[in-house]
């Protein structure tokens, strides 16, 4: 039986999962390293707690992807040109994509999503993910690799602003890239939710522009974009 390992690179915490048949068998989260060294060696500490000789990797990174290299990680200095196939053995498939993808990917099979069709899927954690899915697999859209030019004014207001203030912020901002793909639900997650009624707040915002639009929150709640690199692996 092989195994499969999700692991979710993000810009303050790296999250694996473990996954036997589509189940979490066991989750580890550590720090995102400082440096490249330290970040090779974190890889290094989750290939040998995973503990599988034939396992299929699955990793979920936020920034640009090309074939097993993250070319650029906006949040993640370090992280450029950067092949896991150098850490990752060559007998173990390796597959390697965008973390809003990921994450959308889980939620569409077996998550808040399931079912549905023209999702387009919102990150809310250190910066912003964006992922758009038709019908069966998210759409590979090199721009959702890349920042959003109202990203910095994002994090800047994550950090200090009320949710009131964010949230009209985020609505403003987002509805008009959600438009653009001709979208009829939003699926939202990320750690910014765990602020208290901010989702509420955010549905709310997103519901006076377009009362059409269906709005959820992701079911998965920390576990989904390694879910997601697992299950693509």
């Amino acid at each position: 039986m092989v195994d499969a390992l999700g692991i979710d690179i993000g810009g303050t915490k790296i999250r694996a999962v473990l996954l036997r048949q589509k189940r979490i068998l066991k989750v580890m989260e550590i720090k995102t390293p400082v440096s490249l060294e330290k970040f090779v060696a974190a890889l290094k500490k989750i290939l040998l707690w995973a503990d599988g000789k034939k396992l299929h990797v699955g990793i979920a990174v936020p920034g640009v992807v090309q074939g097993s290299s993250a070319l650029f990680c906006p949040n993640i200095g370090y992280l450029k040109n950067f092949n896991f196939r150098t850490v990752i053995p060559k007998t173990l498939p390796l597959f390697v994509d965008h973390d809003a993808r990921c994450f959308l990917r889980s939620e569409h099979a077996v998550g808040a999503a399931q079912g549905r069709s023209r999702i387009f899927g919102l990150i809310l954690g250190t910066g912003i993910g964006r992922a758009y899915l038709d019908e069966d697999e998210p759409a590979i859209i090199q721009a959702f690799e890349k920042e959003e030019l109202w990203e910095k004014e994002y994090i800047h207001l994550r950090k200090k602003a009320p949710n009131q203030t964010l949230a009209t912020f985020l609505a403003d901002h987002a509805l008009p890239l959600i438009h653009s793909y001709n979208a009829t639900n939003l699926l939202i997650g990320g750690g910014v939710l765990l602020r208290p009624n901010f989702f509420t707040k955010l549905r709310q915002e997103f519901r006076k522009a377009d009362p059409k639009l269906v709005i959820f929150r992701s079911r998965f709640k920390k576990n989904g974009v390694a879910y997601g690199a697992a299950t693509g692996a």
